[in-house]
């Protein structure tokens, strides 16, 4: 064995250790903490209660993002019933916690198209970050509303579009 795998094979190896140590294991009451905040804002999005998920968001987010501007983000026209809350991985060094949140999608106005659909599952990946002892949803300025029924693309068009 030469001089350069002797020092090269064990700092690998450290290297190597020193990563996957970031990823760890939620115990138990972080687990159940989590998640009893998820489906706490989704029970308020569900209900239409925009104000109460916006209180889930990160501190720093509410402070720059009102309220009023945060409905925006969801589709009135859909029912979103949680069905899972499956956290994928946790981060310690970061403090972020990655979830896939399972739900059903349902149309509320019954429309032609989504009469005969019935739900449809979707997942949202969300990341949430425990500052201060407290887990908050990274409520990034992104919209929900893809959280909407499958359209029939032969039916959509746009104004560029050939068929239009």
């Amino acid at each position: 064995m030469n001089k350069l795998s002797v020092y090269a094979v064990p700092m690998l190896f450290m290297l190597l250790a020193s990563g996957c140590a970031t990823m760890s294991e939620l115990d138990v009451k972080d687990h159940a903490a989590i998640a009893q905040r998820v489906e706490a804002r989704w029970a308020a999005i569900n209900a239409g209660d925009f104000e109460g998920a916006w209180s889930y968001s990160t501190p720093s987010f509410r402070e720059v993002f009102p309220k009023h501007l945060y409905r925006m983000n969801f589709s009135q026209t859909v029912l979103n019933r949680l069905t899972a809350v499956e956290v994928n991985s946790y981060d310690a060094r970061a403090a972020v916690a990655s979830v896939a949140v399972r739900v059903m999608s349902e149309s509320t106005k019954q429309t032609a198209q989504a009469s005969g659909m019935g739900p449809t599952p979707d997942t949202v990946k969300e990341q949430w970050f425990l500052i201060d002892g407290e887990w908050w949803n990274n409520a990034k300025s992104v919209s929900y509303t893809h959280l909407t029924l499958p359209t029939t693309c032969n039916l959509c068009s746009s104004r560029w579009s050939p068929y239009h």
